[in-house]
């Protein structure tokens, strides 16, 4: 029998499956306690194994920790995470178009709210699900949403994201080039010598996005 997700009333995250025969479980997004029912506490109770969803997750998680290990790049670890869950994604197109749209909100949204939300597993798993559905709803629709509340904490408290997405988005991130897990892949060679981490090639590749129109509005 499979559980069916219970939601988080405040931000519609996933909450965690009851445990312990415990009502009460707290929500891993925005930190809500809640007195789980007695029919959905039956329901977990009844469960036969890990879903299809918590296996993706399992996966997805394990890619995280794995990235992390072999980069200090948190970007690294986030395009990972898109891989893992990206199974209902068509092409390979399709793919890097989720990967750096997630990239592009994340990193934009840590600017704008003095965040950390993209070195961070539970969010970053958030940016990469949000991408990929964005990325496929705009097969058959000219212009998605993506909301996701109560995405990080920052100075002044709980920050939300929320940004429109068009195809004209997706072409545009389609056009920057060299994008910056690429740079840091081929500076992973030279990173081992020490006199070799200032050379002008990274600060080139580095340097040469800010020259350039952003393509989102943040801040």
């Amino acid at each position: 029998m499979t559980v069916v997700a219970i939601e988080c009333k405040r931000c519609g995250g996933a909450l965690p499956v009851p445990g312990g025969g415990s009502p009460f479980v707290t929500c891993s997004y925005c930190g809500t306690c809640h007195a789980v029912s007695a029919p959905a506490l039956v329901l977990s109770q009844q469960e036969r194994g890990p879903s299809a969803s918590d296996l993706r997750n399992a996966a997805a998680q394990k890619a995280w920790d794995a990235a992390l290990a072999s980069s200090p790049d948190p970007i690294v670890a986030l395009r990972a995470v898109v891989a893992e869950l990206a199974h209902d994604l068509r092409t390979e197109q399709e793919l890097e178009r989720a990967a750096r749209l997630a990239e592009a909100l994340g990193t934009g949204f840590d600017q704008q709210n003095g965040t950390h939300a993209v070195a961070e597993w539970t969010a970053a798993k958030r940016l990469a699900e949000a991408s990929v559905k964005a990325v496929i709803e705009l097969r058959s629709c000219p212009q998605t949403q993506v909301n996701l509340p109560f995405l990080a904490v920052g100075p002044a408290g709980p920050v939300h994201l929320e940004r429109d997405v068009t195809g004209a988005t997706l072409a545009e991130l389609d056009a920057m080039g060299v994008y910056v897990v690429k740079v840091v892949a081929a500076a992973k060679p030279a990173a081992a010598a020490p006199e070799v981490v200032a050379a002008p090639p990274p600060s080139e590749a580095v340097a040469a996005p800010p020259a350039k129109k952003r393509w989102w509005p943040f801040g």
